[in-house]
């Protein structure tokens, strides 16, 4: 079960990867008016990356049920975070793992994102 500050640390995560993109999708530049969602690059029982701003991007609604779409977009526009992403889910794969984050920490660090 999700303790409070884990649920914290999800929203300000959200939060951040929209602030990053401006309320639009970074896929197809549409506004918030079509619903943005964050979306996790990386599944989020990988605690390693569950918080990395790498490991979101922000896109409609539409958009978030495609993710093979999402993959193409990103290794043909972002290579750098295609690499990261493919990276961590390899890791993940062969089950390497991280110490439980410090999410106070990770908290803070994202409020300073969101909030300036």
């Amino acid at each position: 079960m999700q303790t409070d500050l884990e649920k914290e640390c999800d929203k300000l995560w959200g939060q951040a990867v929209l602030v990053r993109a401006g309320f639009r999708s970074e896929i197809s530049g549409a506004t918030a008016a079509d619903i943005i969602d964050p979306h996790h690059l990386v599944s989020r029982s990988y605690q390693r990356t569950r918080y990395d701003l790498r490991a979101g991007l922000a896109v409609t609604r539409v958009e978030h049920e495609n993710p093979a779409q999402i993959e193409a977009w990103l290794r043909e526009n972002r290579p750098r975070q295609y690499a990261f992403v493919r990276k961590a889910k390899q890791d993940r794969a062969c089950g390497r793992s991280a110490q439980k984050p410090d999410l106070v920490r990770i908290k803070n660090r994202l409020e300073r994102f969101v909030f300036g």
